[in-house]
């Protein structure tokens, strides 16, 4: 890959995310750009330019001279898109089709960068939300929880998040329970956290969604609900539910934990976190068909849950 010299940033205007456990500050982005991401990520921005406590890092935008010189072929992964992830010293490199960013993870002060060619792409979620994923997945880790390729819904104030890698039937079962009634976290990627001062942990809210999730109403930043179970999505026809084991539980989520699980770096705090979370939190197998009312599916995941 080529190295693109930093170019002049789009524009004066700027904006704060505010997920959970981290804020994010972008500059220097022109007023389309700001007033398109705000659009489309309403409920997770704060205060334009007010840092607090959990402040983490400014990110600026800026334009691309050229497009970034890289094959298409290694952007793909288990058939899905995926920008390059490259680990230096303090930090992370992104390279997509269409971006780059470099992601501060260790100097608190150290300003990142986000880079496209054309002004309108810097909103689409395949470009602002890579940033995004990538920087709260390593600090979720750090913070003793995780974040999930998932399905994360909400029945009766209560999460259950449905691990499952690309074609696994998450989009599927989100469907069917968003249907039912159940508020839905994510249909993609979620994020689970330690709760402060007491056991367990809570799913918060978070502007990643497949295409399915795109379509609906976000949750805000501040939306987070107690963690009930996690269930592993598996293959089969007839409806069945049964108890992970705690080494097939742990193993299934470290594969289930994106952009943190192939860094070598990562792997003790990773691998804490996910043992944390299997011991304190009910880990579950689901196979079912795709036709199976989510009435029964839900049912049989709560009758095992007394079971536990």
């Amino acid at each position: 890959m080529s190295s693109v010299k930093l170019a002049s940033p789009w524009g004066s205007y700027g904006l704060s995310f505010q997920l959970p456990g981290v804020s994010i500050s972008f500059t220097g982005l022109s007023l389309s750009q700001q007033q398109s991401v705000q659009q489309r990520y309403a409920g997770f921005i704060g205060p334009q330019n007010k840092a607090n406590e959990n402040y983490q890092f400014s990110c600026q935008a800026y334009k691309m001279n050229q497009v970034p010189d890289v094959v298409f072929s290694d952007l793909v992964r288990d058939g899905q898109y995926a920008p390059l992830q490259q680990r230096r010293s303090g930090g992370i490199d992104i390279t997509g089709y269409d971006f780059r960013a470099s992601i501060p993870l260790e100097e608190r002060d150290t300003a990142g960068s986000l880079g496209v060619v054309n002004e309108d792409e810097l909103a689409c979620p395949s470009v602002v939300e890579n940033v995004l994923r990538v920087f709260t997945a390593y600090k979720a880790v750090e913070s003793g929880g995780v974040i999930l390729h998932s399905a994360g819904l909400v029945f009766e104030e209560k999460a259950y998040i449905f691990v499952g890698r690309s074609n696994a039937g998450k989009t599927t079962l989100t469907r069917k329970a968003y249907k039912y009634g159940a508020k839905v976290l994510s249909d993609d990627i979620n994020m689970v956290l330690p709760r402060t001062n007491q056991s367990g942990f809570n799913a918060h809210a978070v502007p990643f969604s497949g295409e399915f999730g795109r379509t609906l109403e976000h949750a805000d930043s501040r939306e987070s609900y107690p963690l009930a179970a996690l269930v592993l999505l598996t293959q089969g026809e007839l409806l069945r539910v049964t108890t992970a084991e705690p080494s097939d539980a742990v193993a299934k989520l470290l594969v289930g934990s994106p952009f943190v699980n192939m860094d070598t770096k990562q792997a003790p705090l990773l691998f804490d976190a996910v043992t944390d979370l299997a011991a304190q939190v009910p880990v579950l197998r689901l196979q079912s068909a795709r036709d199976e009312p989510i009435e029964n599916i839900m049912n049989e995941v709560k009758r095992n849950l007394s079971d536990v």
